[in-house]
């Protein structure tokens, strides 16, 4: 699966919820979706809850992806998004509690998860 344009996408249209970044509030976001034959994210559910506006922000992105990120109509994917905040070189870093299993369990069920951009992760963002 080409990913690069999908990971690009990411990258330039993710937002870090205002409020969230100034309080310091961190999380993983997990989702899963599956491609349909326009090769569109749709059936978007979210598996990994710790903050309702990072999933918005996450929701949001997906639902406007370009119809080229990915080719294989039918197949199920997840992504795990990791939002941390670097405040003058002191790291907060989302609580991961639980994420290896999660994770695992949907790698067990025939689901692609997808884990590109970091070692941590697909998309990680980091604002300083």
């Amino acid at each position: 699966m080409e990913t690069y344009s999908f990971d690009k996408y990411i990258d330039q249209n993710i937002r870090y919820p205002g409020p969230e970044l100034r309080d310091g509030i961190t999380g993983v976001v997990i989702v899963s979706f599956r491609v349909n034959t326009d090769h569109r994210a749709t059936d978007i559910k979210i598996v990994n809850n710790p903050n309702e506006n990072l999933i918005k922000s996450v929701i949001t992105v997906l639902e406007k992806a370009p119809a080229t990120f990915a080719k294989n109509a039918g197949q199920v994917y997840a992504i795990p998004f990791y939002f941390e905040v670097t405040v003058q070189d002191n790291h907060k870093i989302p609580d991961e509690t639980g994420i290896k299993e999660i994770l695992s369990k949907l790698t067990a069920a025939r689901i692609i998860v997808l884990k590109k951009v970091n070692v941590r992760g697909f998309f990680y963002a980091d604002y300083r």
